[in-house]
């Protein structure tokens, strides 16, 4: 069945978002599949997980924004119409078969508008958690703890309007699928993330000597940092002298970071061989987050061959096997015994990062796409 699929996003830069939107536009250019991709074109220049270009079945639309504010870092509502007619002009030339969007910002907007305008579905895919997101920022901003469950639930109300205009929603593992059919009335399927084992494998990895320590994601209030720097800090690093810790990443969190834990090696943004040579030069990827959808850094930990310490998350406990892949932590202090573990057990630490690796491998990007498309014929055959 051949099918033409519309893709918005507000987001193209390095996160996991942008590298499944990465790795959905390439597969769909392998298998042509015709795929336009519209994106918010952003002010400066940005690092990005690859280059995305207009091909024989695929057309990328980078749109400018006029008139926007932020309503979390690097999403935002856009207050123009001049996008809108240029998106009308496509829309009026082409034939779509589905709308997919992954992000509820002004591109979501506009995935909903013209999804209801044209009659097309809409399949959106769940890929943030802006309700716990906005509970902790405000705490962590204006002290307003007491009022995280109210804030919490307005900011579900908020990502309603996305979910409940659509045909169908995608979660990224059964947990989270259960946690939006308890919220929104609406069918709910899986769309689960891959991992390239050609860019993240042991192969790329440099000795140094040391027993390194290393955290790659986004650097944001959300993400739990401060947990596991105060772990590294006073449980680690004073009692190890051969462990180094190495924080791969940028976000807005990054000066407060620095300041407070001066002790790490910082790398900022990495892309390409850079990146997978970081990830497996290290010897266990530390992972304090308790907000995710997915957690593709974990996957690419894992297939770079090292063990994972984790806080205990429903999104990652079909990925990690505990006491095999790596370890899933319900405290601070099981936290740092679990890094204590893997630092004093060289032997185990590399047996796990062999199962790891082994693990990681049953999760292919051609895979889970392929999945994706059976999702969509299916849509398209009920409408």
């Amino acid at each position: 069945m051949l099918m033409k699929i519309a893709l918005f996003t507000d987001v193209y830069k390095i996160c996991g978002v942008s590298k499944m939107i990465y790795h959905l536009v390439k597969y769909c250019e392998k298998n042509r599949i015709d795929i336009t991709v519209f994106m918010v074109s952003p002010k400066e220049k940005i690092k990005t997980v690859g280059k995305l270009n207009s091909g024989k079945n695929v057309k990328i639309i980078r749109l400018k924004t006029r008139f926007s504010f932020e309503i979390y870092p690097d999403l935002f509502l856009d207050l123009s119409y001049r996008n809108t007619k240029k998106i009308e002009e496509e829309f009026e030339k082409t034939d779509f078969d589905v709308i997919i969007s992954p992000t509820p910002g002004v591109m979501g907007v506009r995935a909903v508008q013209f999804s209801k305008k044209y009659e097309i579905p809409l399949i959106f895919i769940h890929t943030t958690r802006i309700p716990e997101y906005a509970a902790i920022y405000a705490e962590k901003a204006f002290g307003l703890k007491l009022f995280e469950d109210s804030l919490r639930e307005l900011m579900w109300s908020f990502m309603k309007f996305f979910y409940e205009n659509s045909t169908l929603v995608l979660a990224t593992t059964p947990e989270m699928k259960q946690e939006l059919k308890e919220r929104v009335d609406i069918p709910v399927e899986i769309y689960s993330r891959g991992v390239d084992s050609r860019k993240f494998s042991p192969n790329f990895r440099k000795e140094h000597g040391k027993v390194r320590l290393i955290h790659v994601g986004r650097i944001s209030a959300e993400k739990n940092l401060d947990m596991m720097v105060e772990v590294l800090e006073k449980e680690i690093l004073p009692d190890y002298d051969d462990v180094e810790v190495q924080i791969i990443g940028d976000g807005p969190y990054i000066e407060k970071l620095v300041d407070e834990f001066p002790a790490a090696d910082y790398t900022g943004f990495l892309t390409d061989r850079k990146l997978s040579e970081a990830f497996a030069s290290g010897d266990i990827f530390l992972f304090p987050s308790l907000s995710e959808t997915f957690g593709q850094v974990v996957l690419e930990a894992m297939a770079s061959g090292l063990p994972v310490v984790a806080m205990d998350s429903e999104v990652l406990r079909d990925k990690i096997k505990e006491g095999e892949t790596g370890f899933l932590c319900k405290s601070k202090k099981g936290f740092a015994e679990k890094i204590r573990f893997l630092i004093e057990n060289p032997d185990k630490r590399k047996e796990m990062g062999k199962k790891a690796v082994e693990e990681a491998k049953k999760c292919s990007w051609d895979g889970v796409n392929s999945r994706l498309m059976e999702i969509v014929k299916k849509v398209m055959e009920k409408t």
